[in-house]
């Protein structure tokens, strides 16, 4: 339990750092130093003995892909919808691990589960109705969010399912190294582009942002083969979209509408129902 409640903690921070550094210019300056930290704590985490089994290595890029395109809607949609719709869009990503789990894992949801994937659903409509514009283009963010973090999380549950234990902190390293230099050729490209450079400050948002994330992703690792994943997913989900409405009221002075508040009750009812 306590390995979930600190990768609460450290998927929350990522999400309020990203906020705070939403004002930047070069948005992959950010990501970018964020990888870097995460791949250098990984590097060390195996004391530069990095063993690789073919699975390990395919899993990595794949989650580092993944990864990237969890971050980048997560960061875009942070700037048009906030943080904390944001953040509980990300977190309901949680419905797709659980998909991935029953199907692929024989998983089994009991009724109460059942009724929170439905009434998660419900709310995500209800939300919709408080975020739409002319273009779409906010809630689209949001459903972006939330398949790509969703299927960003489930690779932790496939690597506890296929990968070696042993080889976990050099699976995490390909996963940022492949994030990074990824992210490193969207950086120069935005640069030749824009004219956009990647600055020092967008570097430093990121290191700071790298920290949290490296750890969010090797806790979760260790909740899950602790407990089973149909209690660590809606756990982890709730608490981080808890924790950062509050701190996101508390130091953005974020607000949301009636309309969306109602859509957020009931994602935190859902994720009560999917844990009982």
């Amino acid at each position: 339990m306590t390995s979930l409640l600190s990768a609460i903690l450290c998927s929350s921070a990522l999400a309020l750092i990203l906020k705070a550094a939403d004002s930047e210019g070069n948005r992959y300056g950010i990501l970018l130093g964020n990888y870097i930290v995460c791949a250098v704590i990984a590097l060390f985490s195996c004391r530069f003995h990095i063993v690789l089994s073919p699975i390990t290595a395919v899993l990595g890029i794949i989650g580092g892909i993944l990864f990237l395109f969890g971050l980048l809607a997560m960061q875009k949609s942070i700037s048009v919808n906030g943080a904390s719709l944001t953040s509980a869009f990300s977190k309901l990503g949680m419905t797709v691990s659980l998909f991935i789990s029953v199907v692929f894992f024989h998983e089994t949801l009991r009724p109460l589960p059942l009724a929170g994937i439905f009434l998660s659903i419900l709310a995500i409509f209800i939300i919709h109705h408080g975020t739409k514009d002319a273009a779409g283009t906010k809630f689209g963010l949001l459903l972006l969010t939330l398949l790509g973090n969703g299927l960003a999380d489930s690779m932790a549950r496939i690597f506890q399912a296929f990968g070696s234990p042993e080889q976990e902190e050099s699976y995490l390293f390909v996963l940022f190294a492949t994030a990074g230099i990824l992210t490193l050729i969207l950086a120069l490209r935005e640069w030749n582009r824009n004219s956009a450079p990647v600055t020092l400050r967008s570097l430093l948002y990121g290191a700071m942002a790298g920290i949290p994330n490296y750890f969010s992703s090797l806790l979760l690792i260790h909740a899950l083969a602790a407990l089973p994943a149909v209690i660590v997913y809606p756990v982890f989900s709730g608490g981080t979209i808890l924790t950062v409405m509050t701190a996101s009221a508390l130091l953005f002075h974020e607000r949301i509408d009636r309309i969306q508040k109602a859509g957020l009750i009931l994602v935190l009812i859902a994720l009560v129902l999917l844990n009982l």
